[in-house]
């Protein structure tokens, strides 16, 4: 009688694993539904899903690459013409929202696999940050280390900040046909500390163009923010 209830409740505790393992979600699942999060601009959702990222041990990098990112990716492609800027804003803030779970669970090694750290902000004199919070969020997203300074950051604040972090790149941010020109002093100052070619700089705002880029010697520029990590990564060599 024993043996006959004990091969029943083996049976049972079988029977519940298998059906516990029938209702976990694959990894593709998670991903797909953290890309819908951030096109649905649903915090909720991301939330839930980057806490069963973590809770379940799968790689937040993972995550972010195969799910946040293809999200934001999608709404950068989209800007202009489905997408507007409150789109950008939302989407950003839901990825955030989901960031923030996510480095819970980064595991020590995973700074091994990172990109390379990038110090960011705006040039000093304007306060604008909308879009240099997109690209930070973007390169986050991509694997960067990012060290956001704010806003109205002087030249010397960004150089000081990259030596003490042994940042890869220096990014500026400026809105201001004003304060564009701070990027340029900034690439001067370097030069003049003989520390140029130990960081590639990226420029980047609604007042920055290409021509003007290659004019003050910046290593790198890009129209969308969803562009800066593929930029970034080819800048760093990875």
């Amino acid at each position: 009688m024993f043996g006959i209830v004990f091969c029943i409740e083996h049976l049972n505790r079988n029977r519940r694993s298998i059906d516990l393992v029938g209702i976990l979600r694959s990894e593709e699942e998670i991903f797909k539904d953290l890309k819908e999060a951030v096109l649905t601009y649903d915090k909720d959702s991301a939330t839930k899903c980057s806490e069963e990222v973590v809770n379940r041990g799968i790689d937040p990098l993972k995550a972010i690459e195969n799910g946040l990112a293809i999200g934001m990716k999608e709404i950068g492609d989209k800007f202009g013409t489905e997408c507007f800027l409150t789109d950008l804003i939302l989407a950003a803030e839901t990825m955030k929202t989901a960031m923030t779970v996510l480095e819970r669970g980064m595991k020590v090694g995973a700074s091994e696999r990172m990109s390379g750290t990038v110090v960011i902000g705006t040039t000093k004199g304007d306060i604008h940050d909308i879009g240099k919070n997109l690209v930070s969020i973007m390169l986050a997203a991509g694997g960067f280390k990012v060290v956001d300074l704010g806003v109205d950051v002087p030249s010397e604040t960004f150089i000081h900040k990259a030596e003490e972090t042994r940042a890869h790149i220096i990014a500026c941010s400026a809105l201001l046909s004003t304060t564009i020109g701070y990027m340029d002093e900034l690439i001067h100052l370097l030069k003049e500390l003989g520390s140029r070619e130990k960081y590639k700089v990226m420029i980047g705002g609604a007042q920055v163009t290409a021509a003007f880029a290659k004019e003050i010697g910046a290593d790198g520029y890009a129209e969308e923010a969803a562009q800066v990590p593929a930029l970034a990564k080819q800048l760093v060599g990875t």
